[in-house]
């Protein structure tokens, strides 16, 4: 088995702790010499170039190997780095967490020690000191070096984000089966998981609504609109900024990068169009980035912008001057491009002139209209005991939308009486 000299090793997406099952399980009747040295369930594997050779948990924690003096024919093994052959009892690592989808796999390499010995013709063998965390890494190891990975998944988000772990190397005779006359020293290991991009900003809402209305000025944030998302990374990987990324062609709306509230950056026209559809995104300031997107449904609220048009704005109709009172005269009409009660037109006489003669006082007109349909009606007879002789009378219509700020047209009525 090669030794692995990496101290690090990246994990491409977010992983809970989870120790594989094989880490635990349980042996019988597998002792040497006759079964005499039967192994207990939790087992600590140890390998020995291609020959596993099982020691019990018993016997690694045993730590009497530490306090056995050394002779001029038996020397403490001890660990060094690779590469530095310089006796170390402490050992930091460092675990970078990375995402790929799939999770850490079990087995990633964290760090790589060597073992040696001055005695001549001694083999090393090499246990992972049982902790409340050591089930969550295991050890690859050959006749010198011991490589220390990982038994499960590591989050940094997930889990403790620094481990203290030991291990022990141990020398005996190759053909002794006793440890009682092993020397052993221990290394101890401080371990600190570090974070790593592995999750996008998340948004608190699938899809956020807001309304504008249409005389909006720059600059205008209805009711603090805003969209927020979160980041469960560290550092520069949990800070994050917004942009609006798709439906806002025409510039009419801008965010704030930081706060994320969506304010308006140009006017609109409810007739034209009263409905935006934004794609807001979320991108944190990792290597590489991870984005995440939302939705923002923007409604435009028509407001009263448009006056009434009048489709005829001077009509002319000839009357008898002995037409009864009642009869229908003309009929005006009108539209108005907004919506809703802004889109409501209403009629009314404004004056009449008749010569020289202008009458603006209603109970006084000749001429009425419907309010709703705009038809011109005779309310009084062109022919009373006062000699109403005019040929030709000039009456003034007024459209008007019944709303508090109330927009108009003007029309004429010229009646011809014969």
């Amino acid at each position: 088995m090669q030794s692995h000299s990496n101290t690090m090793f990246r994990r491409e997406t977010r992983a809970r702790i989870r120790t594989p099952p094989a880490m635990h399980r349980s042996t019988s009747n597998q002792g040497r010499g006759g079964g005499s040295n039967t192994l207990v369930a939790g087992i600590a594997a140890f390998v020995v170039g291609l020959c596993m050779v099982p020691l019990s948990n018993a016997q690694a924690l045993d730590s009497s190997c530490l306090a056995r003096t050394e002779t001029t024919t038996q020397h403490r093994p001890f660990f060094h780095r690779v590469g530095v052959v310089s006796p170390v009892v402490n050992v930091d690592f460092l675990l970078i967490e990375a995402f790929n989808g799939t999770g850490l796999v079990g087995g990633a390499v964290v760090g790589t020690l060597v073992g040696a010995d001055s005695d001549t013709g001694d083999q090393l063998f090499f246990a992972l000191v049982p902790s409340s965390v050591s089930h969550l890494f295991r050890i690859n190891s050959s006749t010198t070096s011991v490589s220390l990975t990982t038994a499960g998944d590591i989050d940094y988000e997930g889990a403790a984000q620094d481990f203290r772990i030991s291990l022990r190397v141990f020398d005996r005779d190759p053909s002794g089966l006793d440890l009682g006359a092993a020397l052993c020293a221990d290394v101890a290991i401080a371990l600190l998981v570090l974070d790593a991009n592995d999750h996008a900003p998340a948004f608190t809402r699938t899809v956020y609504t807001a309304s504008f209305p249409e005389d909006a000025a720059i600059g205008f944030n209805t009711n603090a609109m805003r969209v927020t998302a979160a980041d469960s990374d560290s550092g520069l990987n949990g800070r994050f900024g917004y942009s609006i990324i798709g439906g806002n062609e025409a510039g009419r709306f801008r965010i704030g990068s930081r706060t994320g509230q969506v304010r308006t950056n140009g006017t609109f026209d409810f007739e034209s169009q009263s409905f935006y559809s934004l794609l807001v995104q979320a991108t944190d300031l990792g290597t590489p980035p991870q984005s995440s997107t939302v939705r923002v449904n923007i409604t435009i609220i028509d407001v009263n912008d448009n006056p009434p048009v009048l489709l005829n704005t001077t009509v002319i109709s000839r009357v008898a001057r002995d037409v009864n009172a009642g009869a229908l005269i003309a009929q005006f009409s009108a539209t108005d491009a907004d919506t809703g009660v802004n889109s409501g037109v209403l009629f009314a006489v404004v004056q009449e002139s008749y010569g020289v003669t202008i009458v603006t006082d209603p109970t006084q007109f000749r001429f009425d209209i419907n309010r709703s349909t705009g038809e011109v009606t005779l309310n009084r007879t062109l022919c009373d005991s006062q000699g109403f002789q005019t040929s030709q009378v000039s009456v003034l219509i007024r459209a008007f939308d019944a709303t508090a700020v109330s927009l108009q047209a003007f029309g004429t009525l010229l009646v011809q009486i014969t």
